[in-house]
């Protein structure tokens, strides 16, 4: 094991006094950082005039031992864990790097207490410095990109990430600069335990937000895709699902288009892995990257494309209805569905579909040709498809208007019989 050298060993006598000049380096570090390239210069020189092979060794065996009370820094900035990769650099540049000693006392006893509290949501099982920092490194590290750059959260919440991630020390991190973040003065000596109390409440809402942050987001998402395809906002994402993959399912056969839209029908109707997984596996497609990585942004744009999509999948809903309301009517498949559509700035939108089976083509085709000639005079493409437009435009309105006028007659008709 890694332990401190006993004075009663005879083992460990000839290394003791060593041991005490490492000591004596760590004390000297509780007031400020020591590189540990100096510690190293110090065991070089006599009366220890150690090899430059041991040093690295030594170094770590002191970390081991008192790695509760040991803070790493490299060019300044805290590292909150020994990886391989950190060893490697220590072993190669260790002029870069510096370490402190930051011993507890009956404040920072309670502190840290209340900090662990607020982080695990339990009573700490040891009492440290480093008891409170891995798991509070562990935390914010890990959050998922979208919660370490949203502004969607409470300005405590954004004050609370972005000192963490801006700290240099430690002790300034977590007797100073978070409790600033959360509205309170930095913990001293005349700090009282009720303080400490309503400190580690704040935190743990701070903490709780970040937690939640990401699966918010995911939730808005799933309300964005609720509205969209106008499903109730309390459905539950397996019922929703359902629905989903039984109404556009089918539709993968009607068809072809290489824009998305057969794309994002292949996942809306996706049978396959869990929920989380297909909810997922939406908003990715949607925004063009996992959610995890979505910027504030992202979720605008998320909503527009849904609502596009959704548009684009009611109308091949009503060209499938269409074809097989015609193909049953006629007994013919072998018939072609289009859907003709102008939006007018400032106007109203008018959409038609029709169906044509060959003996209406050909009828079509035998027009094209004094139709095109007509078009061709115009000198422009603009030009032409205005025309087609307004044609469009004004041939469906006289057609609702003759519906309508028909309509009126039925009801006048009925109202005489009466």
């Amino acid at each position: 094991q890694f332990t401190v050298p006993e004075s009663q060993l005879a083992s460990d006598r000839d290394i003791q006094p060593l041991w005490q000049a490492i000591d004596h380096f760590l004390n000297r570090t509780e007031q400020s950082p020591l590189a540990i390239s100096q510690l190293y210069q110090e065991l070089l020189n006599p009366p220890y005039g150690i090899k430059s092979g041991l040093l690295p060794v030594l170094f770590l065996a002191a970390y081991l031992v008192y790695k509760e009370e040991i803070v790493i820094y490299e060019d300044g900035y805290y590292s909150p864990f020994l990886t391989q990769e950190l060893l490697e650099k220590i072993l190669k540049s260790p002029e870069l790097f510096s370490i402190q000693r930051l011993r507890i006392d009956h404040l920072r006893d309670q502190l840290f207490k209340k900090y662990a509290q607020a982080i695990t949501l339990d009573d700490p099982a040891d009492v440290n410095m480093m008891a409170v920092l891995k798991p509070l490194s562990r935390f914010m590290v890990n959050l998922p990109d979208y919660t370490k750059r949203t502004k969607r959260i409470s300005e405590k919440a954004q004050k609370v990430r972005e000192h963490f991630f801006a700290a240099k020390s430690p002790a300034q991190l977590l007797f100073k600069e978070l409790p600033i973040a959360c509205g309170f003065k930095p913990i001293g000596a005349e700090t009282t335990i009720e303080v400490l109390e309503e400190f580690s409440r704040e935190l743990k809402l701070v903490f709780s937000e970040l937690r939640i942050a990401y699966h918010s987001l995911l939730s808005e998402f799933r309300l964005l895709l609720n509205n969209s395809f106008n499903e109730n906002e309390k459905i539950s994402i397996s019922k929703l699902r359902e629905r989903l993959r039984g109404r556009y399912g089918p539709l993968q056969a009607y068809t072809i288009d290489t824009h998305g839209l057969k794309a994002f029908l292949g996942r809306l109707a996706d049978p396959y892995g869990d929920d989380g997984h297909w909810l997922n596996s939406l908003a990715t497609f949607i925004a063009r990257k996992p959610p995890e990585k979505w910027l504030d942004e992202d979720i605008n744009i998320a909503n527009y494309r849904l609502v596009e999509f959704s548009k684009r999948l009611r109308d091949l809903e009503r060209l499938r209805i269409h074809y097989e309301d015609s193909a049953i009517s006629s007994h013919n498949t072998q018939i072609e569905v289009v859907m003709l559509r102008t939006v007018r700035q400032g106007g109203n939108d008018h959409d038609a579909i029709i169906s044509l089976d060959e003996s209406k083509k050909k009828a079509v085709s035998e027009k094209f040709e004094s139709i095109q000639s007509v078009l061709n005079d115009l000198p422009s493409e603009d030009l032409r498809l205005a025309l087609l437009a307004q044609l469009f435009e004004e041939h469906i309105a006289g057609q609702k208007n003759k519906d309508s006028d028909l309509s009126s007659e039925i009801e006048i008709g009925a109202s005489n019989e009466r």
